[in-house]
């Protein structure tokens, strides 16, 4: 639910359905689109905890959820579906990451992201040949350092 909740309050994009009863949501964005937070719409792809040394250590879980799967959707014509920040939603009108657009693997694997976001990424284009749909339940990466050294061990 906090990864539902953080992309909603990041980047105002909602991963949920609509349902008649959500007016009553806590979360005021998801009420006021008449959506509830839906956790089918995500995949678990990895798990990863940031090296001993770092000023801010995280123990994060990464998740993937498809274009289609976002409500509410994105309008039909007149729309690059790459550039996400041109969502017009009524539930949310100031996402902290405005300038979001979606990109290729290849264009991503250029951009500036830490180097854990890039063999994430490079994991999930593998899965991805695997299974389009990712609708398989696979062994998730789970990436830490132990004893100086870099681990991938499978969860």
């Amino acid at each position: 639910m906090t990864a539902i909740r953080e992309t909603y309050e990041e980047t105002g994009l909602l991963l949920g359905t609509p349902h008649d009863d959500a007016q009553t949501h806590p979360w005021t964005g998801f009420a006021r689109s008449n959506h509830l937070p839906d956790l089918s719409q995500l995949r678990y792809v990895a798990r990863a905890i940031t090296p001993p040394g770092h000023v801010r250590r995280y123990d994060a879980r990464f998740f993937a959820s498809f274009l289609d799967e976002i409500s509410p959707e994105l309008p039909a014509r007149n729309h690059n579906p790459a550039d996400i920040s041109a969502i017009e939603s009524s539930a949310y009108n100031e996402p902290e990451l405005s300038d979001l657009k979606f990109v290729s693997f290849s264009e991503a694997f250029n951009l500036n992201i830490a180097a854990i976001t890039r063999i994430i990424l490079r994991d999930i284009e593998k899965l991805l040949l695997e299974d389009r749909d990712l609708s398989s339940i696979y062994p998730v990466p789970f990436y830490r350092k132990r004893h100086g050294r870099h681990v991938r061990e499978v969860i």
